[in-house]
């Protein structure tokens, strides 16, 4: 079994498809960034995402995924943006459902600023949001990672 380095390291989906050979040879563990513009592109073409997925396995390297984080609010209190934000989750994790990462980082979206500090509002709106994403990640086998950047 061949060893490999024991750090993720954030690439873009597109890169990664461009530079799959030199990542192998590396020998990188990819953190697999999908953005909300690559997003749709990627699991519209379910057989590419299958093909990395293998590609990696062969390799014996760890994979991880970074979900869209730009204009998600999963805490929103505007039901249509949070419903906007749970789609898109669900679209990240029928991309996960081919990847296998281990993990997906999904942003949690919490800002002092946007909640006036409530952060009981913010909890009981993430809430509506985290219960089925992590269930449906569960039911593929993937950990969500919640991550806040404020």
């Amino acid at each position: 079994m061949v060893q490999t380095t024991p750090v993720q390291v954030h690439i873009p989906y597109r890169k990664l498809i461009s530079e799959i050979d030199s990542i192998v040879e590396a020998r990188i563990n990819p953190e697999i960034y999908l953005d909300g513009e690559h997003l749709e592109e990627a699991v519209a073409d379910t057989a590419q995402l299958d093909r990395v997925s293998a590609r990696l396995a062969d390799a014996n390297l760890s994979i991880t995924m970074h979900g869209p984080y730009m204009g998600t609010n999963p805490g929103s209190p505007d039901e249509m943006k949070r419903q906007s934000t749970v789609g898109i989750y669900r679209t990240a994790l029928r991309a996960a459902k081919h990847l296998k990462p281990i993990n997906i980082v999904l942003h949690a979206g919490y800002d002092d600023d946007r909640f006036n500090g409530d952060v009981d509002w913010w909890l009981h709106q993430s809430m509506k949001t985290w219960t089925d994403i992590v269930k449906e990640s569960e039911d593929i086998g993937v950990t969500v990672a919640a991550e806040n950047i404020f």
